[in-house]
C-alpha cells in the first residue's frame, strides 16, 4: 500500500505542477554511467587505447544540447570513466576532421576554443560545483562556482584543480590545413579527489570539501563539447562568426551547461556491484518538480522583485507540495516521499533529509550571531547538514529561536535552545550565592566577572528561572532545552586553569565554596535538628556537601518534569564525569532525571592527553550504562584533524551515543574536511 501510495504521488506530481505552473518543465531522467573502480592507474599521456581503459564501458555518442529532436552531431564524441581511492580517471574521444587550437595560456577562456568540459556536483544539490575546460593544445581553464550563473554569482577563476593531470593525443597535424589528414584527438584526465574543494566567500559556506566516493556513491556529471564552425584558406583556419555548437552527453534542453539539475549520474561501483539496481532515480519526478517550483519563482521574482506567496495557496498542487515563505524572499519548498523530504530553496538549492530521524549523533554549541540575516543562517546550517552535525544547542532569544527553527528543520537538525539556568547576570543581588567567608556574588568575583551564581535553596530561584524557561517552553516546534551553569561556583577549578588565576586549590579554599546563603544553612539545620558555630565547622559537614548538591538536583528534577508537560524534553551540559563534578562543581548529576547529558569532555584543562576523553566516557557509562550521553570536545584543544578525529574515537570506544563541539566557529576547515569523511563513513549513522 505504501508503495503504491508513493507511486501515485509521483503521478500527481508530474500532471498537477504542469498545470497549476502553466510550464512543462518535468524532462525525461538524465543519462547514467557505472564508473568502475581500478587498482592499476591508466598513464595520463592522451593515448586512450591502453588495457586499463577497456573494461570501461563507453558512454552513448553525444547530442545537442537542447536535446534529442535536435539536429544530430556533425562529428562523433563519447567519452570512459574509471576510479581509484584517490583519483577520477576520464578518457574523450574527439571525431575531428579539422584540428584547430589557438590559446595556450591556461585560465584562458578555453570555450572560444573548439574544446572538451567536464562538471563536476559531487553532492548532487546545484550548488558548490567544479568546472574544467581542455582545448586540443591541452591548455585548460578550471573554475568553481557555488552557484548556477542564473542566481547572478561570478565563477572563482583563481581555483585550481591541485595535481590535475591531462594529456592530449592528436590523430593528424593541428592548425595545418594542408598537413596530415586530420580524423579526432583524445584527451586523458587525472582529477585528484582531494582537489574537490574549495574556501568560499563571505556570502557563502566558509569552506566547501568533497567527501571520497565509496563504492555505490552517487555524483552528478556532465561532459560538453563546443565546436566552432571553420573555414580556410590553405593555410589557416579562421573561426566564422557564427554561433557554437554544444554537443554533450546529457541533454540540458536548453543552450545553458549551468543547470546542473539536468546533469547525468554517475554511479561508483566496483566488479562486485550489483549493477541491476542502478541507472534510475526513483525520485526523478519530485526533483524535477520541486526544480520547476524554483524555476518559475525564480522568474516571478526576477520580474516583481520578490517571490509569489499567493499563487500556489489557491491550486491543486499546494496540497502535495508543502510551501513555507519565511519573508519575500526565502522559501522552503518540499515533498515527502516513502522515505526522504526533498526540498528546494529560492537558490535552487535541493537536497533531501530522512523521515525516520532520531536523535543526533554530532552536536554543537553555537552562540546567537546577532547580525546574521536568515539567509546567513540558512547557509550555516546548509553547511552543517553537508558536515553531518545535526543537533545545534543555540544561545538565543526565544524570538530568534522561533525563527530560526523552520530553518534547521529543512536540513533535518534539531535546534535545541542552550540557556544559563544558575549563573545568571541578570539575577537580582538577593538571588546571589553566598561563600564561606559570607560573601556574595553580589559584589566579590569568583575567578571571573561574569559568574552571578544564584542560591539554589531559595524560592525566589526557582520563581526567577521558571521566569526565564517559561517562553521557551511555549515554543512551538521545539524538542528540548539545554541546561548549562547548571551547579556552584567551581570550589575546585581544573587543574590546567588554575595558573591563570595564580592559584595552587590543593585544598578547598573558602573564598570559592558557596552554597552558604543564610537561608539554605537554616534549612540544613532545621533537617538536622543541630546548630553549627560557624561555616568552617560547616564546611566539613560532608552531610552539607550533599545538601547543596541535592539543592541543585530537586532544581533540575522539577524543571524537568515542567518542561516535559510542555513537550519539551531536557538536557545539561555537565563536568567530565559523576564523581569529579561532585568534588569540583557540587553537581550531582548522575541523579538527574533528564533525557542526555553533555559531559564537558576538555583534557587540556586537566592537563590529560586526549586518551583521557575515553577513560572519563568509561566512568560515565559504568555509573549509568542506560543513560543517553554526548561527549563535549573542546576545538580549541583539538590542534589538527588527526586529533579531532582521535577524540571522537576515544569518546565512542568509551561508550558515548554521540559528539558535541564547543564551539562551531572554532572548528577550522581542514577538521571539517576531516569531520565530514569521518561521518560519511560511519554507516550506522542514517544522516
Amino acid at each position: 500500500m505504501k508503495i503504491l501510495k508513493y507511486i501515485l504521488l509521483l503521478f500527481a506530481l508530474s500532471t498537477i505542477f504542469t498545470k497549476a505552473v502553466g510550464q512543462n518543465d518535468i524532462k525525461p531522467e538524465p543519462r547514467h554511467y557505472n564508473c568502475i573502480k581500478v587498482n592499476t592507474a591508466p598513464d595520463i599521456d592522451g593515448d586512450i587505447n591502453d588495457d586499463i581503459w577497456s573494461i570501461a564501458p563507453w558512454t552513448n555518442h553525444f547530442n545537442d544540447i537542447s536535446g534529442p529532436d535536435f539536429p544530430k552531431p556533425t562529428y562523433d564524441t563519447r567519452i570512459k570513466l574509471l576510479w581509484d581511492d584517490s583519483t577520477l580517471y576520464i578518457a574523450a574521444y574527439l571525431q575531428e576532421p579539422h584540428l584547430w587550437a589557438t590559446l595556450t595560456e591556461n585560465e584562458s577562456v578555453i570555450f572560444y576554443d573548439n574544446d572538451f568540459e567536464v562538471f563536476i556536483d559531487p553532492d548532487g544539490d546545484n550548488h558548490n560545483y567544479f568546472e574544467l575546460e581542455f582545448n586540443a593544445f591541452n591548455t585548460i581553464w578550471d573554475l568553481f562556482l557555488q552557484r548556477p550563473y542564473r542566481d547572478k554569482v561570478k565563477a572563482d577563476n583563481s581555483w585550481n584543480c591541485k595535481s590535475l593531470k591531462s594529456a592530449v593525443k592528436l590523430y593528424g597535424s593541428i592548425n595545418n590545413p594542408q598537413g596530415e589528414k586530420d580524423s579526432a584527438w583524445t584527451i586523458e584526465i587525472a582529477i585528484p579527489f582531494s582537489s574537490l574543494s574549495h574556501y568560499m566567500s563571505d556570502d557563502s559556506l566558509e569552506y566547501y570539501s568533497t567527501i571520497l566516493p565509496k563504492v555505490g556513491a552517487q555524483w552528478r556529471m556532465n561532459f560538453s563539447r563546443v565546436q566552432w564552425d571553420l573555414k580556410h584558406n590553405n593555410k589557416e583556419y579562421i573561426k566564422l562568426e557564427k554561433p557554437e555548437h554544444n554537443w554533450v552527453w546529457s541533454p540540458q534542453w536548453d543552450i545553458n551547461m549551468h543547470m546542473p539539475e539536468y546533469w547525468g549520474y554517475i554511479d561508483f561501483i566496483d566488479k562486485n556491484t550489483d549493477t541491476k539496481q542502478l541507472n534510475s532515480d526513483k525520485y526523478w519526478d519530485v526533483k524535477a518538480s520541486l526544480m520547476s517550483f524554483y524555476k518559475y519563482q525564480h522568474k516571478y521574482f526576477r520580474k516583481h522583485n520578490k517571490i509569489d506567496t499567493l499563487r500556489h495557496n489557491t491550486n491543486e498542487f499546494n496540497k502535495l507540495l508543502n510551501i513555507e515563505f519565511l519573508s519575500n524572499e526565502i522559501y522552503y519548498a518540499s515533498v515527502s516521499t516513502d522515505s526522504l523530504t526533498f526540498y528546494v530553496n529560492e537558490k535552487g538549492r535541493l537536497w533531501s533529509i530522512s523521515n525516520n530521524r532520531k536523535l543526533p549523533v554530532f552536536w554543537t554549541w553555537m552562540h546567537n550571531k546577532a547580525n546574521y540575516s536568515l539567509k546567513q543562517w540558512d547557509l550555516l546550517f546548509a553547511e552543517l547538514h553537508l558536515l553531518g552535525i545535526h543537533g545545534v544547542l543555540l544561545s538565543a532569544s526565544p524570538k530568534r529561536i522561533i525563527e530560526l527553527l523552520p530553518i534547521a528543520k529543512v536540513y533535518g537538525i534539531q535546534l535545541d535552545a542552550w540557556i544559563w539556568i544558575m549563573n545568571r547576570q541578570d539575577a537580582p543581588d538577593s538571588l546571589m550565592s553566598i561563600n564561606a567567608l559570607g560573601k556574595s556574588l553580589s559584589s566579590d568575583i569568583a575567578y571571573v566577572d561574569y559568574y552571578k551564581f544564584m542560591s539554589p535553596g531559595l524560592s525566589g530561584t526557582k520563581d526567577f528561572i521558571r521566569k526565564t524557561l517559561k517562553p521557551y517552553q511555549e515554543i512551538q516546534g521545539l524538542t528540548a532545552i539545554h541546561f548549562d551553569y547548571i551547579r556552584y561556583v567551581d570550589v575546585v577549578l581544573p587543574i590546567g586553569l588554575q595558573p591563570k588565576y595564580n592559584l595552587v586549590q590543593d585544598h578547598i579554599m573558602p573564598e570559592y565554596d558557596y552554597g552558604y546563603h543564610p537561608q539554605m544553612i537554616s534549612e540544613f539545620e532545621k533537617s538536622l535538628g543541630e546548630k553549627y558555630s560557624n561555616n568552617k565547622e560547616l564546611a566539613l559537614d560532608s552531610n552539607f556537601v550533599k545538601f547543596r548538591m541535592n539543592k541543585v538536583t530537586e532544581i533540575v528534577n522539577e524543571l524537568a518534569i515542567e518542561n516535559l508537560k510542555y513537550g519539551k524534553k531536557t538536557s545539561a551540559a555537565v563536568f567530565p564525569d559523576v564523581i569529579m563534578a561532585q568534588q569540583m562543581v557540587r553537581q550531582d548529576w548522575g541523579q538527574w532525571n533528564i533525557d542526555y547529558c553533555f559531559p564537558m569532555l576538555y583534557h587540556q584543562f586537566y592537563n590529560e592527553d586526549i586518551s583521557w576523553i575515553q577513560h572519563e566516557m568509561e566512568i560515565n557509562r559504568a555509573a549509568l550504562p542506560s543513560k543517553t550521553i554526548i561527549a563535549g570536545l573542546y576545538l580549541p584543544s583539538l590542534k589538527n584533524p588527526k586529533e579531532l578525529i582521535s577524540a571522537i574515537n576515544f569518546a565512542f570506544k568509551g561508550g558515548a551515543d554521540g559528539i558535541a563541539f564547543f564551539e562551531f566557529k572554532a572548528m577550522t576547515s581542514t577538521q571539517k574536511e576531516a569531520l565530514k569523511e569521518l561521518i560519511s563513513n560511519r554507516t550506522r549513522f542514517n544522516y
